[in-house]
């Protein structure tokens, strides 16, 4: 088989550059993590729209994030609402 001696130069390192097949060639361990990660991580933005909306969710006596969090949380899986609620459909979306 032969072997190619190409080599790309002046070409800047991206980070993101080829994503996909880096996903794909690391472990399961690291897989799972980087999307829990990201996942964690958009809940939390989304958590924080909610907090700086307090009259957004029922049944908060307090303005928490962990209110905020776990309410984001509850719209991202779809599992249903259940002591936290929205106010308006505005909360929803």
């Amino acid at each position: 088989m032969a072997k190619l001696n190409v080599s790309i130069e002046g070409v800047k390192y991206n980070l993101f550059h080829d994503l996909y097949y880096r996903m794909i060639r690391t472990s399961w361990t690291r897989f799972f993590l980087f999307v829990s990660l990201i996942y964690l991580i958009i809940n939390f933005l989304f958590a924080l729209l909610y907090f700086y909306s307090p009259a957004e969710i029922l049944n908060t006596n307090s303005n928490s994030l962990w209110d905020a969090f776990i309410f984001s949380f509850q719209t991202s899986t779809t599992i249903g609402y259940g002591y936290y609620l929205p106010k308006n459909n505005s909360s929803i979306f």
